[in-house]
């Protein structure tokens, strides 16, 4: 009976306490009802509804006016170049610019490479090719001298050194060796070296024309006068300017007259008998032919300046080596030696009574 006496003795307190629970559990009830409807109505269909800003909003995560290309609604509403592959990146959607090596499909077009070979070569931007539009660049690639190009994608890899450290690298210094010699250099005349590195420009001039410059043209204004020139003997002029007139080679040819030389043995098979010798000569080459006698015949060999050597070999049962070797002692006179040697290579006793021996030989013309 308490409890119901107590109902029936509310207070406008309760009351009023009451009232608000009741107003609070409705709206909450009403909340949760309208989330659901939200949730119900989203649709990605290409039409602006009561739950959207603007059309399909709920379905632009990054807001950059693209569709998640994940959902099956967008798929069929809207078009690949409306498809957002990334919806939670502004930065990614159809239509952005790809950007190489940061490993994101930034243009959402699976057919544009995030590492391009451009060349080629073998080696992408990415792996570190320097230049992607020459397959002769690439950190695969040794470096190449002098041809303008880091071929090895390394600048600590020097194109062209400078060995003299002249400022010019050895591809454009013609001696990069030494410091003075350089495209930067002034040409010194006279001192038989290509300072600028230019053989246009002369070491010195050449007046003459006779191809040597004056530096060491010993007359520049005559262009028969010139070092290397072919000298012309006892003409009074220097024409290979080394400062001397050449004396004329003597010109030993001609009929000689000579002592008597007489040799008869092998029962007159061997038979010399002379008194005059035909010397002809020609530079260093010179032959003696004995005159009137059939041996010793014609000995050849070289002359150099007045000394003379010649021999002839007559080969056989009994060989013949005769020799003459001297010296002319004038422009018209000579003395030499002349010397048989008799030898009997089959040991058979063909030379007979033939010994070998020497003749002092003088001659005159």
């Amino acid at each position: 009976m308490h409890a119901i006496e107590g109902l029936n003795h509310v207070t406008p307190l309760n009351d009023s306490l009451f009232l608000l629970s009741a107003l609070t559990v409705g709206l909450l009830v009403g909340a949760c009802g309208s989330d659901q409807n939200i949730t119900d109505n989203a649709q990605c269909d290409g039409v602006l509804n009561s739950t959207e800003v603007t059309v399909d909003d709920l379905f632009d995560s990054d807001g950059d006016g693209y569709f998640d290309a994940e959902n099956e609604q967008c798929q069929e509403t809207y078009s690949a170049e409306q498809l957002d592959c990334a919806d939670e990146d502004p930065q990614v959607h159809p239509g952005m610019a790809e950007v190489g090596c940061n490993e994101v499909d930034d243009d959402c077009d699976p057919s544009t490479p995030d590492e391009g070979d451009s060349d080629g070569d073998g080696v992408d931007v990415c792996a570190g090719d320097c230049d992607d539009n020459n397959a002769g660049i690439s950190p695969e690639l040794d470096e190449i001298l002098c041809d303008g190009l880091d071929n090895d994608c390394d600048a600590s890899t020097e194109d062209a050194g400078d060995v003299d450290g002249d400022g010019f690298t050895a591809c454009d210094d013609c001696d990069d060796e030494n410091f003075d010699a350089n495209p930067g250099t002034p040409e010194v005349q006279c001192n038989g070296f290509d300072d600028d590195c230019n053989e246009l420009t002369p070491d010195g001039d050449d007046v003459d024309g006779d191809g040597m410059n004056h530096c060491f043209d010993c007359d520049d204004g005559d262009p028969l006068r010139f070092p290397g020139n072919t000298e012309i003997c006892e003409d009074g002029i220097d024409q290979d300017c080394d400062e001397i007139d050449a004396d004329c080679p003597a010109d030993w040819n001609g009929v000689w007259d000579t002592n008597d030389v007489y040799l008869s043995c092998a029962m007159e098979y061997v038979v010399i008998d002379f008194n005059q010798v035909l010397v002809s000569n020609t530079g260093t080459d010179i032959s003696f032919q004995s005159i009137a006698s059939a041996q010793p015949g014609t000995m050849s060999g070289t002359l150099m300046g007045q000394d003379f050597t010649v021999n002839l070999v007559i080969a056989g049962a009994c060989e013949e080596a005769f020799s003459l070797t001297g010296s002319f002692t004038g422009d018209d006179s000579f003395s030499a030696t002349l010397t048989a040697t008799f030898t009997d290579p089959l040991g058979i006793g063909f030379c007979y009574d033939c010994v070998s021996q020497s003749w002092s030989l003088t001659g005159t013309r």
